[in-house]
């Protein structure tokens, strides 16, 4: 075990696990498909905004497959303004 493991493992034996699970919410992977259902744009135009950083980078959680993490995409959905319309 390294100092790193041995380090994390003592960390999280020192907060209860209640605490844990109100600290950090669980990590929730989306596709790209899943991200676009949420998010009803085109696949390019999604890493378009990527790109200029209008929105959440994806993840690579392994050479061929990228997600994004829900929490984020959530909070940048929450965070777009709320179009007015004249009466």
């Amino acid at each position: 075990m390294g100092v790193t493991e041995l380090r994390d493992l003592l960390n999280s034996a020192s907060v209860p696990p209640e605490q844990k699970a109100q600290a950090e919410p669980p990590l929730v992977f989306l596709s790209k498909a899943q991200v676009l259902k949420k998010v009803p744009v085109t696949g390019p135009t999604l890493w378009a905004w990527v790109r200029q950083g209008r929105f959440p980078k994806p993840r690579d959680i392994s050479p061929n497959k990228t997600v994004w993490i829900e929490a984020e995409v959530d909070d940048w959905i929450r965070s777009q303004p709320i179009r007015s319309y004249k009466p």
